[in-house]
């Protein structure tokens, strides 16, 4: 089995219209410097994009270091968001390195609330001077290497995938013991009882292909098995965030309220909450809008 080519990815164009790459960045050519004394130069693939480019990117890269160290704190906000937001859409979501502005996230509850913003928090790291970026990069290849050398084995393969798909189901509600609010959503259930990726995404509007990315699993797999047993934890979020319908018109409205900017999440679309992954922060929304008790 060949190993896929590894791509270092740097992000250096702050937000925003008009945006332009900040070329030459001496990060990136210290640490081609660094991998080419390890004899690792030759396997990586360097790509350089600005934020806005890096926001339409579906294949994330093994490793991404966005340059934010002469950003302000807005453009540093926004790039955060966009880079929380492409690893929850990645299948194999990799390393990120965050080159911060000195003075930026020195306390530990400033860094702890940073991480928060990502999916996977363990991938991310903060780093400030040219030292610690550089070193931060060349021991993330070093890993990334490692670890791909140690994932040849088809079965290692699968049962990571495996391990993947076993989201922990959503925390019980009080709506839970309501026969109607249940009920409300038996239309996104099979005739055995499980709920449908297909149905789901047909009230959701949205492209199966989606789901595939966010369940960590082929289009194919779920065109096969839309019901698979292996997929009930992460589609009860959906159905948990379904049960809206409950207090709406019908089922366009649901769609529209998908994709309508909310002042509630800071005026992000509940749809790109679904991409970052925040689907219990969305299914508790639910139950308060529909018991009355917004948060």
């Amino acid at each position: 089995m060949s190993t896929p080519q590894p791509t270092l990815l740097v992000v250096a164009g702050r937000p925003g219209p008009g945006t332009h790459l900040r070329h030459g960045t001496s990060f990136t050519g210290s640490t081609l410097q660094a991998l080419e004394k390890l004899k690792l130069q030759c396997t990586w693939k360097v790509i350089q994009e600005d934020i806005n480019t890096f926001a339409k990117r579906r294949e994330p890269a093994s490793i991404t270091f966005c340059d934010a160290t002469h950003w302000s704190a807005s453009h540093l906000q926004q790039a955060t968001s966009v880079l929380a937001e492409g690893q929850g859409v990645g299948r194999e979501s990799g390393f990120i390195v965050l080159g911060c502005p000195p003075g930026r996230f020195q306390k530990p509850e400033e860094r702890m609330s940073l991480l928060r913003t990502f999916p996977q928090p363990a991938k991310v790291e903060i780093a400030f001077d040219r030292k610690e970026i550089q070193r931060t990069l060349l021991d993330l290849a070093i890993k990334h290497m490692l670890l791909a050398s140690q994932s040849r084995d088809p079965k290692e393969h699968k049962a990571d995938v495996e391990s993947k798909r076993a989201t922990a189901p959503p925390r019980k509600s009080p709506l839970d013991s309501i026969p109607s609010i249940v009920q409300s959503t038996e239309d996104l259930r099979e005739n055995n009882g499980r709920l449908s990726v297909k149905k789901i995404a047909g009230l959701y509007g949205l492209n199966v292909s989606l789901f595939a990315r966010w369940l960590g699993c082929s289009r194919q797999a779920l065109s096969k098995t839309p019901d698979a047993q292996s997929l009930q934890n992460a589609l009860a979020y959906f159905e948990r965030i379904a049960r809206l319908r409950t207090v709406l018109s019908d089922d366009d409205t649901f769609r529209k309220w998908l994709r309508m900017p909310n002042p509630a999440l800071g005026k992000t679309p509940p749809v790109d909450m679904l991409k970052r992954r925040k689907w219990q922060q969305l299914a508790d929304m639910v139950d308060d809008i529909i018991t009355g008790n917004p948060s």
